[in-house]
């Protein structure tokens, strides 16, 4: 391995190191702001060396992984929803009297697995980042939280994670093993050689892509591989929900674009249609069932379902159009950036409200949306936070939320996609009226307010929460630098 790759290679190094370093320092010293520091400190390094590289040619890193502007994006992406994270959790488990310094540990992990995954060029590294990544969700989503009746959920949401994940990820290793026996090759630039001369046009070869999309498809929670996700979101500890629905969907929906292009998968002919019936699925069930929820951690899970829902428009428009228009097909898949950087800063901020509010010492997490009224008497800046966030989720003009939308539909028009672009407006229509019915209950009045049981917020989770709705108030206005920056990304692929 020469000089140049091991730079390349330094950032995921780092991120290697924070969980290192933790459990060293767990081995001497159990302070929860000492491994907070370590952990956050590690990550922020790790993000300045990839913002230092950014414009770096690409390097092959052996035949496993590949960095390049496209993964540096991506990884730098992570790397913010990681330290927001981590900054976001200090408050939440310092209310816990419980040995919480592990956690910590299973985050670096986690995030280690998701930074394999985006940089991954073969399908060993692939199911390492993947399950590595799974792995530590299994712990942080059963992570220990005082009482009783809370525990039983924390439970219960990790075990259905960990057999329903066990059950995609048995699909997604048998798939890719189909994918060998057909084509001899596991290297994803290599596979796209093999489809080239037509040599896996073979009901084997095809069967096995259609298993790794199950495999992908519960990571990424679109229907029907959805069922967990509302309740692994209402069970988990909130920043590990938060993590969980950002993190861990924009790493894998960023492997799985890059799979898309390099692979020659889209050539397959079934892709499509597959893709297309999977969005429609997505956005009418994700849609229809927020729509009937009291509970604001299950309505944001349903709400994140339907929202993949929306990236899966683009998937179609790039399956269609690679090989046909292949600058067509790179404005779809800028689309997909500007989105995913869309639903990675509104779902922090969302989660990040819940948060703040919540008070797990007492087990008294905010679940019922009811438990948000008068909260612009009570919080008003926290609720104007959380009204952006919801704003932008809706995709209302001046937030990123509604750039990463009209994108979308941009990149269906000019494909043609009318069916996918009708059932998109009928759902954006749909989320439309639960945002703004939880508005509605934050604005209501509430004249009885004792200022004494108002519990003060960290200083970090006011800076957090506020930079990031900034950010998305921000893009929203005025999107040309990340425009610019994804233009110049995904020309590199």
């Amino acid at each position: 391995m020469t000089i140049t790759e091991l730079t390349a290679l330094l950032p995921i190094m780092i991120i290697a190191l924070i969980p290192v370093a933790a459990m060293l320092t767990i081995a001497f010293v159990r302070n929860h702001l000492l491994i907070n520091v370590i952990t956050s400190s590690g990550f922020l390094a790790a993000l300045l060396l990839v913002a230092f590289q950014f414009g770096a040619p690409g390097q092959t890193i052996t035949t496993l992984m590949y960095i390049d502007p496209y993964n540096a994006f991506f990884l730098a992406c992570i790397l913010v929803a990681a330290l927001a994270v981590s900054l976001l959790s200090y408050p939440y488990f310092e209310q816990v009297e419980a040995l919480i310094e592990e956690y910590y540990v299973l985050l670096g992990l986690a995030v280690l697995g998701a930074s394999v995954l985006i940089c991954s060029s073969h399908f060993a590294t692939f199911f390492i980042g993947i399950e590595l990544l799974g792995l530590s969700l299994f712990a942080m989503v059963g992570y220990l939280v005082t009482g009783a009746t809370r525990l039983v959920h924390n439970l219960e949401a990790s075990v259905k994670y960990m057999i329903l994940s066990g059950v995609s990820s048995s699909f997604l290793l048998f798939g890719l093993a189909l994918v060998y026996a057909d084509t001899g090759v596991l290297a994803v630039g290599e596979l796209a050689a093999q489809l080239a001369v037509g040599n896996t046009g073979t009901t084997l070869s095809q069967v096995g892509f259609v298993m790794v999309l199950v495999g992908i498809g519960f990571k990424l929670s679109v229907v029907p591989f959805h069922i967990w996700t509302p309740d692994v979101y209402q069970g988990a500890p909130l920043p590990v929900t938060t993590f969980l629905a950002s993190v861990s969907k924009v790493a894998v929906c960023a492997f799985s674009i890059r799979l898309l292009l390099d692979s020659g998968v889209a050539s397959q002919g079934l892709l499509a249609p597959i893709l297309g019936a999977i969005a429609v699925a997505t956005i009418l069930v994700g849609n229809l069932l927020a729509l009937k929820q009291d509970n604001v951690q299950r309505l944001l899970a349903y709400s994140s379902i339907a929202h993949f829902g929306y990236v899966m428009v683009c998937f179609v428009a790039v399956s269609l159009l690679m090989g046909v228009d292949v600058m067509t097909a790179r404005m779809a898949i800028e689309a997909v950036g500007v989105y995913l950087v869309a639903y990675l800063l509104m779902t922090i901020c969302a989660f990040g409200v819940l948060i703040v509010l919540s008070d797990p010492s007492d087990a008294k997490e905010l679940e019922s949306s009811q438990a948000l009224t008068g909260l612009l008497w009570r919080r008003p800046l926290w609720a104007l936070f959380f009204m952006v966030a919801l704003l932008s989720l809706a995709g209302l003009p001046l937030t990123l939320g509604f750039i990463g939308k009209l994108l979308i539909m941009a990149a269906g028009v000019n494909f043609q996609l009318w069916w996918l672009l009708g059932f998109m407006v009928i759902g954006s229509a749909m989320g439309l009226y639960y945002y703004l019915r939880l508005i509605v209950i934050m604005v209501k009045p509430q004249p009885e307010v004792d200022q004494a049981s108002i519990k003060p917020i960290s200083v970090s989770a006011t800076w957090v929460v506020g930079s990031l709705t900034l950010l998305t108030l921000v893009l929203g206005i005025y999107p040309d630098p990340l425009l610019s920056l994804l233009r110049f990304a995904v020309g590199q692929i």
